[in-house]
């Protein structure tokens, strides 16, 4: 086989693999990247940036007292992120509504609100002061407006540890399927 024909042949190996098979591993290296975020509590990059610190819950049922790891309550934003490829085009993202508050960070407004609400108390025996079950016509209450800051978690972003992990990848994808 002469150079030529070499060209020609790796030309349209290459050309193959960046329109079908690059885009994939673009998607799959960046989403396996925003999820390591998660185990990490930090934004995985060269420099790790932990996450602000936040209160706690124990996990249920563990008599170690292990808690949970920060914004993995249910777990379900680690597992609803997902790449879309449109043509050449790659998207990461997620479908969480909450999602972009904790990447960015920022402040949630909470409108003031009126609610009613009352619960029945026992009057004699051995519950006599605790509440019981259930409500009744109720006495309302009025809450003032009020403000919520969530500091920035940032696990979907701009990465170079990223990048360099994905031209590792396709070099050496590139690298095997021309030798052959």
């Amino acid at each position: 086989m002469n150079l030529a024909e070499a060209l020609r042949k790796h030309h349209k190996v290459v050309t193959n693999y960046i329109k079908n098979d690059a885009p994939d591993v673009i998607g799959k290296y960046a989403v396996s990247h925003a999820q390591k975020s998660f185990e990490d509590e930090g934004y995985t990059d060269s420099q790790l940036e932990p996450w602000k610190e936040v209160k706690r819950r124990n996990i249920k049922g563990d008599s170690r007292n292990q808690t949970r790891p920060i914004l993995s309550d249910t777990g379900y934003l680690k597992k609803s992120i997902r790449y879309q490829k449109t043509g050449q085009l790659i998207q990461i993202g997620t479908d969480a509504v909450y999602a972009k508050i904790h990447n960015e960070g920022g402040t949630i407004t909470l409108p003031a609100r009126s609610e009613t609400f009352k619960r029945e108390r026992h009057t004699s025996g051995k519950k006599k002061g605790k509440f019981s079950g259930g409500t009744t016509s109720g006495q309302g209450f009025t809450f003032k407006e009020s403000k919520i800051t969530i500091p920035q978690r940032q696990f979907i972003g701009k990465s170079k540890q990223l990048e360099q992990q994905i031209k590792d990848k396709i070099i050496k994808d590139l690298k095997r399927i021309t030798k052959k």
